[in-house]
């Protein structure tokens, strides 16, 4: 247990003195206490991605986020008895750090279903992972910090673990900005950065080595990313709003993945509405592997005809993507505004939303799946 739990293996649940109360009683942990040359043995936050220089220009922008291209299987995960049956289940979540010190959680989603060697899921336009408002907080120069976590689903612990992860880069972050004000640093924003770049790096590397038997889905090791801005009317090279794509690698459990992201500075509003109107979904036809007699197809793919006002031949981008499998229903139908239902062959119905259905992206609201009637067991059913 002690091995397992560090100092909380102390907490004794059989007692009649409250888990929380035992906890708390508990001694700071040392290895989170800050040294005494913490402040002047400040550095700027490893990062597996070079930066890039942000050059200066006229146009005011006053958002930023963080944008996801591509995810690519280079080598699926292990299996049992490290075999590679079977297809990999990615999930993306993380945290987010701004330049105050303010953590928030990125909610985890569904890259794709059915991830094997070479085979890679493109979000055309890109996906916004995490965004910040640059008007916020301290002066610039201002520091911001992404911790990318990415999972194979086995059995639903990268929530958990999130939570967590959010909880541990929270606390570090407010020790060491506790710290700093106490040596009266001020609030301006270079040091504030690097204070917090440390904080965070010292939580993602921390946390690599509890990986291993804490959590039951496959977690890679988290990768954080950042990016420095010095002024609201800054650029890229070549007076660019978005940064060169960059590439982090997540390597683990027999497995391998590339993450192809990029910044992009832009005004308001935060997210452009999206077209929704033209979505069309198709299920392939179930078959069988002639080799392995395992069901394939019957996947859900996601189009958009954007040629829809005049009849053109024009369709978005990411036209044909995958955003659901094992779609093997009875019946589907619409139910308005991205709700699907679909008819089991016991006459259940299940209810899903389909949140990427502006960009083709694999992102559905959470209880899709859940069961809402049943005896659903007619000639036919349409939506209303």
């Amino acid at each position: 247990r002690a091995l397992h739990y560090g100092d909380l293996a102390g907490v004794d649940p059989t007692k009649s003195v409250t888990i929380d109360a035992q906890a708390q009683a508990l001694p700071f942990p040392p290895e989170l206490e800050l040294p005494g040359d913490y402040l002047t043995a400040l550095s700027n936050p490893q990062s597996q991605v070079p930066s890039h220089p942000v050059l200066l220009s006229q146009q005011a922008t006053d958002k930023l986020e963080l944008r996801i291209h591509k995810v690519k299987c280079l080598d699926e995960t292990n299996g049992f008895l490290g075999s590679e049956a079977g297809a990999d289940e990615i999930d993306l979540g993380g945290t987010t750090v701004d330049e105050s010190g303010d953590t928030e959680k990125v909610d985890a989603f569904r890259v794709r279903s059915d991830f094997e060697d070479g085979v890679e899921q493109i979000y055309s336009p890109p996906k916004q992972f995490a965004s910040f408002d640059l008007k916020e907080g301290t002066e610039f120069p201002k520091s911001y910090f992404v911790t990318l976590v990415l999972a194979e689903i086995d059995n639903g612990g990268l929530p958990d673990f999130l939570n967590d992860l959010l909880n541990w880069v929270k606390g570090k972050v407010e020790a060491a900005l506790g710290a700093a004000l106490g040596a009266a640093i001020g609030a301006t924003g270079g040091p504030v950065g690097a204070i917090i770049g440390t904080a965070v790096g010292a939580v993602t590397g921390w946390v690599v080595g509890l990986l291993k038997s804490i959590w039951e889905d496959d977690i890679f090791a988290p990768a954080t990313v950042s990016v420095e801005i010095p002024a609201l009317s800054a650029r890229w090279s070549g007076d660019e709003t978005a940064s060169p794509e960059s590439v982090v690698t997540f390597e683990g459990h027999g497995g391998k993945y590339q993450l192809t992201f990029d910044w992009r500075m832009f005004g308001p509003p935060l997210l452009e509405p999206p077209t929704l109107g033209g979505v069309i979904y198709a299920i392939q036809h179930r078959e069988l592997d002639p080799t392995t007699g395992r069901p394939l197809g019957s996947h859900l793919l996601w189009y958009r005809h954007d040629g829809r006002g005049d009849a053109s031949f024009r369709w978005a981008p990411g036209s044909g993507n995958m955003v659901g499998s094992g779609w093997n229903f009875k019946q589907v139908f619409s139910g308005g505004d991205g709700i699907i239902y679909t008819i089991q062959e016991n006459g259940d119905l299940l209810w899903y939303r389909h949140e990427g259905r502006g960009n083709g992206s694999a992102a559905w609201a959470a209880g899709s799946g859940k069961k809402v009637g049943n005896g659903w067991d007619f000639l036919h059913v349409y939506s209303g």
